[in-house]
């Protein structure tokens, strides 16, 4: 079993928009594959509150406070062999998405596949870019990818 976790941005942008961009993608993922040999994770996968706005910090739901956001990203890209990152949507820099690229960076088996890189957008930086194995422009192009290396 391969697990795959997809990162992006989502500070400042409608958290159930968020959610339905994480399930097109992981739906993408998943029917490449056959569900017995993949399992997709993202920042949604735990669900989100309706109606809240992405922010930098200061939620206060029981599940869903700083910490334990933190906390279920960085569990959840340990136990992944890749961390997509679809820099796509970046209307700002993102802190979050930097960290599950970096904790994807940090483990020697695992490797970031980032799609949607643009030169002089909010997410380039040498850090998001160290980070990176491997730049694609679409989910099209890892998936194609992913079908030769899983």
């Amino acid at each position: 079993m391969t697990t795959i976790y997809v990162a992006g941005p989502v500070s400042g942008l409608n958290l159930l928009e968020s959610k339905k961009h994480f399930e097109r993608i992981t739906d993408k993922i998943l029917d490449a594959f056959d569900p017995e040999e993949v399992t997709v994770l993202s920042p949604m996968s735990d669900g989100v509150p309706s109606g809240v706005i992405a922010q930098p910090a200061g939620y206060t739901q029981n599940v869903f406070t700083d910490r334990a956001i933190t906390a279920r990203c960085r569990a959840m890209v340990a136990k992944s062999s890749f961390v997509i990152a679809d820099l796509s949507r970046a209307k700002s820099p993102s802190m979050g998405t930097a960290c599950e690229m970096a904790w994807g960076y940090d483990d020697p088996s695992c490797m970031v596949l980032t799609i949607g890189r643009v030169a002089g957008g909010p997410m380039d930086h040498a850090f998001t870019n160290t980070f990176t194995d491997i730049f694609f422009d679409d989910i099209e192009g890892v998936i194609e990818f992913l079908l030769y290396n899983i």
